[in-house]
């Protein structure tokens, strides 16, 4: 694995480290999640376990259905991956 994949990867992982927190605060279950958004149940569970690359349609999405915004997601992921 090369430097950019590895950044990349464990920046993934603090996004969905971020979402998968905004989640379980919120008590949303993956049902109500595909049913607030216009993404699948597959995906969303990918997104939240940072197997899947977050696009910015997915981070809008999830970030309104939690009720936060998708820059204190991204800003907080950057925190946390800067700091490791």
């Amino acid at each position: 694995m090369d430097n950019d994949s590895e950044l990349k990867d464990s920046y993934t992982v603090a996004v969905a480290a971020v979402l998968t927190e905004a989640k379980e605060a919120s008590k949303k279950s993956l049902s109500d999640l595909v049913a607030e958004t216009d993404l699948s149940r597959a995906t969303i569970v990918r997104v939240l376990a940072g197997t899947r690359d977050i696009t910015a349609n997915y981070l809008n999405q999830l970030s309104r259905a939690f009720g936060i915004s998708a820059g204190d997601v991204l800003d907080e992921a950057e925190r946390r991956d800067s700091g490791k």
